[in-house]
């Protein structure tokens, strides 16, 4: 429903604001794939980052808790991404 979409909106929005680097690079990546256009589901191939920073809070942030937590449990780097440990 719109209560778990409003709510991962919210995580999403957190980290933007905690990493204002994030926000840019999905903002930049926006605006030079679709221009002044909203974005649709059928774009997001073309969104390849957002997408990603999109999986990764749903990954980090579930609304509803399926198994156990997930973190690295050491630095490492997939696909050219590098993620930190612990998380």
């Amino acid at each position: 429903g719109t209560g778990t979409s409003m709510a991962q909106l919210l995580w999403l929005s957190l980290i933007m604001t905690r990493k204002p680097e994030i926000k840019e690079r999905m903002k930049a990546e926006i605006e030079s794939n679709l221009g002044q256009d909203r974005p649709r589901l059928q774009d997001r191939e073309k969104l390849p980052y957002t997408q990603a920073c999109i999986l990764e809070s749903l990954r980090r942030f579930p609304n509803v808790p399926l198994g156990l937590p997930h973190n690295t449990t050491c630095d490492t780097e997939v696909g050219g991404q590098f993620i930190p440990k612990d998380t």
